[in-house]
């Protein structure tokens, strides 16, 4: 019980902090959506054309396809829990069980071909006067702030899979698991959020 109520008081203001930022960039939530299908539209054909080393183009792929993994392990993850108040089962567990592997390889690719571009310069923290961070800088927070989280977030649940810790410990590692997931979801939300004003920014 305590789970859904932080799950839900979380990711409430996480998608009503979404709406404030699309709002300021003058972009409504079906515009963005619009931008995110078309994306999704695109992908498939940048392997058509063997066309996966210009331009950025595979950090635009596995991205594109992380986040899409994401949103199907996020709909089957926190559906049930925060609607219904019960944990994965049926058909739903299967799809999420199924996709959480393609997404753990997706996002490790994705971690290590955006590393490189997410070194911190001078120019995006300073401390003359005080901590100052501007927003690329915390989109690279953000970044390493996920890539820290998603270890929790997978070895704990391939760990409890494992009968070596136990049933108490089974059981810790389980919700070790959900407040990792949870904590990696609001990350996203807020890096998303980054990305677009600093994609606002540099047009």
């Amino acid at each position: 019980m305590m789970f859904r109520i932080i799950s839900v008081l979380a990711l409430v203001i996480s998608i009503v902090w979404i709406i404030k930022v699309l709002k300021q960039l003058d972009l409504s939530i079906s515009e963005a959506l619009k931008i995110y299908f078309d994306e999704l539209k695109t992908t498939p054909d940048l392997f058509k054309k063997n066309d996966l080393r210009a331009n950025g183009s595979t950090k635009r792929v596995f991205t594109v396809i992380t986040l899409l993994l994401f949103d199907l392990l996020f709909l089957t993850g926190f559906f049930p829990v925060i609607f219904f108040g019960i944990h994965l089962s049926g058909i739903l567990l299967l799809l999420h069980v199924a996709v959480a592997p393609l997404f753990a390889v997706s996002l490790m690719i994705l971690l290590v071909i955006s590393a490189e571009s997410n070194k911190f310069n001078e120019s995006e923290i300073q401390f003359e006067k005080g901590l100052e961070v501007s927003k690329s800088g915390i989109s690279k927070i953000l970044f390493w702030l996920l890539a820290i989280v998603s270890l929790p977030l997978m070895l704990s649940i391939v760990l409890g899979m494992y009968p070596i810790f136990g049933t108490e410990g089974q059981a810790n590692l389980l919700e070790l698991h959900r407040y990792s997931v949870l904590l990696f979801s609001i990350l996203v939300f807020l890096q998303i959020g980054f990305i677009l004003r600093i994609q606002k920014e540099n047009k």
